[in-house]
C-alpha cells in the first residue's frame, strides 16, 4: 500500500496484470488442496463454524478483487490510486490473513 501511494494507477494496473496469472494458479492450487483436505471429513467439517466463516471470508476476498478491478477501471491511469483502491488492498490483505487463521482454527472447533 505504501509503495502504491506514490505511484500512478497505471503502475498498479501493470503490477496486477503481471501477477494475475500467478495469483490465479495459486488460487487453483489452494482450491484443489482444500478439497483434498475437506473430503475425508466432509460431514464433520461442513458443520464447523470456523470452516463456514472461512468460506465466507474467501467469498468476501474474491468479491473484493472485483471491487478493486472496478475501482481501478474508474480511475485515470496517470492519477495516484484513490482511497478506494488503497482500502481495497488493505481489505484484501486482512481477508486473506483471516482465511489462513480460520483454516488453522478448524481443528479446534
Amino acid at each position: 500500500v505504501k509503495a502504491a501511494r506514490g505511484s500512478s494507477t497505471a503502475g498498479v494496473r501493470a503490477f496486477i496484470i503481471r501477477i494475475r496469472p500467478v495469483a490465479i494458479a495459486l488460487l487453483v492450487v489452494q482450491i484443489m488442496t482444500g478439497i483434498m483436505l475437506f473430503l475425508p471429513e466432509a460431514s464433520h467439517i461442513a458443520h464447523n463454524a470456523a470452516f463456514q466463516t472461512k468460506l465466507a471470508a474467501i467469498l468476501l476476498a474474491l468479491l473484493n478483487v472485483l471491487a478493486l478491478e472496478t475501482a481501478l477501471g474508474r480511475t485515470s491511469p496517470v492519477a495516484a490510486p484513490p482511497a478506494a483502491v488503497r482500502f481495497s488492498a488493505i481489505t484484501s490483505l486482512a481477508l486473506w490473513l483471516a482465511v489462513a487463521a480460520l483454516g488453522r482454527l478448524i481443528a479446534y472447533f
